[in-house]
């Protein structure tokens, strides 16, 4: 549990204010054809804010698919700001990479984006994807997109940020179970439903709260994973590499 985000929490229990929250992203947080007819990680936390915090707390998703750190900037005064939200989640940074974006060039986005949210009076929560198959994807994203990781650790340290941060988690249970691993993932840039309800369980624990129970199949392929994910922290730890 984070302690920032449990304070949001309690901020919202109850209250006779309603509260929004806007998830901002790429095609990971999109609802789209790729999550083949399930709820994605958003929805998972969405619903269990709505069912253990409160009615008042509403969750609208801003993902768009195939976009940037730059695209999130440009498409801000349309999809966040009119909004007016309390607190807006960023995930991003798998198509920068692709594309072979710096990491000072990143990093200086995130800032710009977490400005922008501030300067609108909302809080920003920054959120790592999970772990990348590197082996499907572009050399691009082997080099780059660990680095990225690696610098939102930094800048959400030091600028009072929380941080939702699956990526570590996932990386160790990859190192551990590569062929587990490889069955949350739709490719190699994409969870499937799942590796989404691993990233929804992540969420709701870093906000303090209990995932929403799954249909019988589902939940019992989930507790498999997440025993799995679970006995695999600290065999792998990300640690802080950025110079």
């Amino acid at each position: 549990m984070n302690a920032v985000l449990a304070e949001y929490v309690e901020k919202w229990r109850n209250s006779a204010v309603g509260w929004r929250i806007i998830a901002y992203g790429s095609s990971n947080t999109e609802l789209c054809l790729h999550s083949q007819g399930a709820q994605n990680w958003v929805d998972h936390l969405m619903i269990a804010l709505r069912t253990q915090v409160g009615c008042q707390v509403s969750v609208t998703n801003q993902g768009i698919c195939g976009d940037t750190a730059s695209g999130l900037l440009q498409r801000f005064d349309r999809d966040v700001e009119p909004f007016h939200p309390d607190c807006v989640i960023v995930t991003i940074g798998g198509n920068d990479a692709g594309h072979g974006v710096a990491v000072e060039d990143y990093l200086g986005q995130v800032d710009a984006l977490c400005r922008m949210i501030r300067h609108i009076g909302a809080k920003p929560v920054l959120q790592s994807y999970y772990f990348l198959l590197y082996d499907q994807l572009s050399a691009n994203h082997a080099t780059l997109y660990p680095r990225y990781v690696e610098g939102l650790r930094y800048y959400a340290e030091a600028n009072g940020i929380p941080l939702l941060d699956p990526y570590g988690p996932m990386e160790a249970y990859c190192r551990v179970d590569p062929a587990g691993y490889a069955s949350l993932m739709l490719d190699g840039l994409h969870v499937n439903p799942l590796g989404n309800a691993v990233m929804g369980k992540l969420a709701c624990e870093a906000f303090g709260l209990t995932m929403p129970e799954l249909p019988a199949g589902t939940q019992r392929e989930l507790d498999i994973h997440w025993a799995k994910l679970q006995a695999a922290q600290g065999a792998f730890p990300s640690e802080k590499k950025l110079e």
